[in-house]
């Protein structure tokens, strides 16, 4: 990460972030849309956030998706993926876990939910930064999200 992303994110998520992260994904313009947060927080626990969606207007696009029933309706339309994109979310975040010589595993999958759809921010970010998540796509194409690179 750069000085300059570090000043960045911090205009964007209202803090000076305490997580080392990177840019997971851009907008075709560069835009800064998602960040990849560091696996471990610096007590030696795992971070609760791993792909975190940081652009403002895309934030407050998916607020007002939720706002309007979302999070229930894709839970009831995706139920039966949702097993298996929990299932693949935390699988790949014990292994960074593992990689970072943690003993310790988590057991939510995306946005710390073991089963069911908590929040489609998270589905969205994890979707734009390439993982599995029809709830993620789902998320873009109501909010007609445009290209992005990662």
């Amino acid at each position: 990460m750069t000085s300059e992303e570090n000043q960045q994110i911090a205009l964007l998520i209202g803090r000076v972030p305490s997580i080392p992260f990177r840019v997971a994904v851009r907008s075709t313009s560069g835009k800064v849309l998602v960040i990849e947060s560091f696996p471990m927080r610096s007590d030696g626990y795992p971070n609760p956030d791993w792909f975190w969606l940081v652009d403002k207007e895309l934030v407050r696009a998916v607020g007002r998706v939720e706002a309007h029933g979302g999070v229930a309706y894709a839970e009831q339309r995706f139920n039966n993926s949702l097993e298996a994109v929990h299932n693949a979310y935390r699988s790949a975040r014990n292994n960074l876990l593992k990689q970072c010589g943690s003993d310790l595993r988590v057991e939510g999958g995306v946005g710390g939910a073991r089963k069911g759809v908590k929040c489609l921010h998270s589905h969205l970010a994890y979707f734009l930064a390439g993982g599995y998540s029809p709830v993620g796509a789902w998320t873009a194409a109501q909010i007609q999200v445009g290209r992005v690179r990662s």
